[in-house]
């Protein structure tokens, strides 16, 4: 799950969570201590990047992680009961299922989610342009860009026109400000399309596509950067540098 939803997962669950107490909690994370959750009450629900955080009053912070295919129902169990990590009981229920669960004093934000609005391109800039990596191992490191994942980074790449296996530091700056640009563009349509439960594939322009829009040329799918992660790229239009 990236950035834009959990965002829009953490929306969700202020609305019916924030101010209230928990009356039952379970699940099969070894990280939770259960029995100190139940009749305290959560303050407070925000995201960072793709991090869920949930503050418990007189308990601490519950970090959540959706990983590759982790995911959450609200008032009904949605998964198999042996697939929840946890699960916060109380005027609503909220199920958490195969995602990572951790219980932390504090959490610290090192720089701004890319859908925060004091985020800004060029202090980015300025973090990366001497950065000797992939540019596509770049994008994903979450303590550079906090919330991007696999869908922004390929969709922001071929808008730029920048092949995912350039070396960052030999990319031009002027069209490394421009791709960070197109990750916050695509970060924002994201959010927008998830907030209004719509369909992504309808915005997408090269993720999970065969051919290229621009050229009609066949469309890359290769694992790239020390990351292996999948990347679709037009070997064409985008400029490895």
């Amino acid at each position: 799950m990236e950035g834009p939803s959990v965002k829009v997962v953490a929306e969700r669950l202020r609305e019916i969570l924030e101010g209230e107490d928990i009356h039952k909690a379970w699940g099969n994370s070894r990280r939770v201590r259960f029995e100190e959750i139940i009749g305290k009450r959560i303050q407070r629900i925000i995201s960072h990047g793709k991090n869920l955080i949930i503050d418990i009053a007189g308990y601490g912070l519950i970090k959540i992680h959706f990983l590759m295919y982790g995911s959450y129902s609200i008032d009904e169990i949605t998964r198999n009961e042996n697939r929840i990590r946890l699960a916060l009981e109380g005027k609503r229920k909220v199920f958490f299922y195969n995602c990572s669960v951790n219980t932390l004093r504090e959490y610290r934000m090192k720089i701004e989610d890319i859908l925060d609005e004091n985020w800004k391109a060029d202090k980015v800039l300025e973090i990366i342009k001497k950065d000797k990596r992939a540019i596509c191992d770049v994008l994903l490191d979450q303590d550079i860009l906090p919330g991007v994942g696999n869908i922004i980074k390929v969709e922001s790449l071929f808008s730029a026109k920048i092949h995912p296996e350039s070396t960052t530091n030999q990319i031009p700056e002027e069209m490394l400000l421009g791709l960070l640009k197109e990750v916050r563009e695509f970060s924002l349509l994201f959010y927008k399309v998830r907030k209004e439960n719509g369909r992504l594939r309808n915005y997408m322009k090269v993720y999970g596509f065969k051919t290229c829009k621009i050229c009609e040329s066949k469309i890359a799918r290769k694992r790239t950067g020390l990351a292996k992660r999948i990347s679709y790229f037009c070997p064409k239009c985008q400029i490895r540098y």
